[in-house]
């Protein structure tokens, strides 16, 4: 079931760390192994604020159960196995605990906010730097158009007064 839940052929061998699938697993060995581990986990939770330290302090507590509770060599193997298993599940986790960097209890939830609410700004001065490049734009093409009419214009005289002086020489002779 372990296996099953965090290599899933459906996700692609992806899937969870199997914390909550090996609880119920437990809890089906053995309803007061499954009741100290659950209990060992919601403690560990409340005194952390971090999902991984509480699944992986169970885990490794849960050999220690079968074995104070006297359940049958297999479940205290079982147990053995869930441990390993699932501390390796955990990894990355234990890697970002030894970096200071794994999320507490909302924290996750929070950093996105914040990410999110970066992001708006961040579209918003691109937003006004756009309104601005294109007012410049703008304004820059209405200068042109002007300069354009006003050589156009000049042209146009400069033209106009050669023609009248050709007009007043062509009168004198």
């Amino acid at each position: 079931a372990l296996i099953g839940h965090s290599k899933s052929i459906f996700l692609g061998f992806q899937g969870g760390k199997s914390a909550a699938t090996g609880l119920g697993t437990v809890i089906a060995l053995s309803n007061p192994v499954g009741a100290l581990l659950f209990a060992t986990w919601l403690l560990v939770l409340w005194a952390t604020k971090i999902v991984s330290v509480a699944s992986i302090a169970a885990v490794w507590l849960l050999p220690v159960y079968f074995y104070l509770l006297q359940c049958p060599p297999a479940q205290v193997a079982y147990g053995v196995m869930a441990l390993i298993y699932v501390t390796l599940r955990h990894k990355a986790n234990i890697k970002r605990l030894m970096e200071g960097t794994e999320p507490k209890i909302g924290q996750k939830a929070r950093n996105a906010a914040a990410e999110e609410q970066a992001a708006s700004a961040t579209e918003a001065a691109a937003a006004k730097t756009s309104a601005t490049q294109a007012e410049a734009e703008a304004a820059a093409a209405q200068t042109d158009r002007q300069n354009t009419a006003d050589q156009a214009h000049s042209s146009k005289k400069s033209k106009e007064s050669g023609d009248s002086k050709h007009s007043r020489e062509s009168l004198q002779s």
